[in-house]
């Protein structure tokens, strides 16, 4: 047994009684859910079908919270792989604001949703509904009941479930947040879905590879005694960053500062967060032309005197000796081999770059006395949003 599934006590009451009964269970299921997850989505065909139909215009990916992350980690490979105009929207401001948003005519929008009952994701569908009726819904959902898979009823939608033990019990997202991340690279793969299923396998067994690997260095660390955490990623690592520091800030009850930022925008004012004694968890790209940049603000960093013994998470092919002398390297492993990672050198080393931020939350979270499953001490959030009025909304006249 490894170092973190060590955390979690074989004597399930003693893990619901400090907490990790359900999250730590869910980080390590996650290579195994993904497997079910392509295994169903290769052999949807009315899925297949659907997205025929839905393949003029742009894709808008909706989501709130971790579920608005997917979206910002997918598009940019999304993009590349359809050739089409993708955006990341955040539901919360979809339901405000969607005509400014959404382009007018024709699109496909794919709405990512743990449970598919919060507010905003059911209120998200109904403006554009409202606002684009010429758009078509895809829904990604962990929740077969959930109130977005009840709306697939309708024929301009179509609900994609991922496996059910994916619908985290844990308040925060885990296995949830990679398995609708993975499903959503597959509208890129149409007609390519055995490769896109072999990168599948391949991020799967990497990312228990780097658990295996990883576990007692990351158990090691003491993120909950540093001032402040500072993420750093690029393209879809940005997104991949983004998801850690959210993960940071819910498992800790907000008792840490958190900022993410891209490797390049860091030097234009978000610099002045990093200090000393903070924390750098830098997720490094697999694309050697973007690391050049990357690899130039660490040793920056390290000149400096700004965030002691940085966190690298790297693929394959980045050693020690490229890295700043006090940096604590976590390889990611090999890289996938088919023409969809090449492509996108990125897209499939995301999942298992997260699961690294997932566990370091949690170490982090245990380390300040709080419960994982159940972090929010001060009850300020829960697993699903609760008090979201939707007020009704009024199209702009002509």
């Amino acid at each position: 047994m490894n170092a973190f599934a060590q955390l979690r006590p074989t004597d399930d009451a003693k893990a619901r009684a400090n907490g990790t009964e359900h999250t730590v269970r869910e980080i390590l299921q996650q290579p195994e859910s993904w497997r079910r997850m392509a295994t169903a989505v290769a052999a949807d065909a009315a899925l297949a079908r659907f997205l025929a139909e839905a393949s003029e215009g742009p894709i808008v990916l909706l989501g709130a919270g971790s579920s608005a992350y997917v979206g910002d980690a997918l598009a940019s490979s999304l993009g590349a792989l359809t050739g089409r105009p993708v955006m990341a929207l955040p539901t919360t401001d979809v339901v405000t604001h969607p005509e400014d948003l959404l382009p007018p005519g024709k699109g496909l929008c794919v709405s990512f949703a743990r449970s598919g009952s919060s507010p905003e994701s059911v209120g998200a569908v109904e403006r554009v509904r409202q606002c684009r009726p010429g758009y078509r819904h895809l829904f990604i959902t962990c929740n077969r009941e959930g109130a977005l898979a009840r709306m697939a009823a309708a024929p301009w939608a179509y609900a994609l479930c991922m496996p059910p033990e994916t619908n985290d019990v844990s308040l925060v997202m885990t296995s949830s947040f990679t398995s609708m991340y993975l499903a959503g690279l597959a509208i890129g793969a149409q007609g390519r879905l055995a490769e896109w299923q072999a990168e599948v396998e391949a991020a799967a067994g990497r990312t228990a590879a780097f658990v295996e690997r990883c576990a007692a260095t990351v158990v090691a660390q003491k993120p909950h005694e540093r001032s402040r955490i500072q993420y750093l990623g690029s393209g879809p690592h940005a997104g991949s960053v983004r998801e850690m520091s959210l993960k940071m800030i819910e498992m800790n009850d907000g008792r840490i500062a958190v900022r993410w930022e891209t490797f390049v925008g860091l030097r234009h004012g978000p610099q002045v967060f990093v200090r000393p004694d903070s924390l750098v968890v830098a997720v490094l790209s697999g694309s050697a032309q973007v690391r050049a940049y990357e690899l130039d603000m660490l040793r920056e960093l390290h000149a400096k005197g700004q965030g002691k013994a940085p966190l690298v998470l790297a693929p394959e092919g980045v050693a020690t000796a490229d890295l700043p002398a006090d940096a604590i390297l976590l390889p990611l492993g090999q890289g996938g081999s088919t023409a969809l990672s090449r492509r996108c050198p990125d897209a499939f080393l995301v999942p298992t770059a997260v699961c690294g931020g997932q566990m370091l939350a949690t170490v982090s979270c245990l380390g300040n006395g709080l419960k994982p499953d159940a972090p929010s001490a001060s009850g300020t959030i829960s697993r699903v949003v609760q008090g979201v009025v939707l007020h009704a909304y009024q199209q702009a006249k002509a």
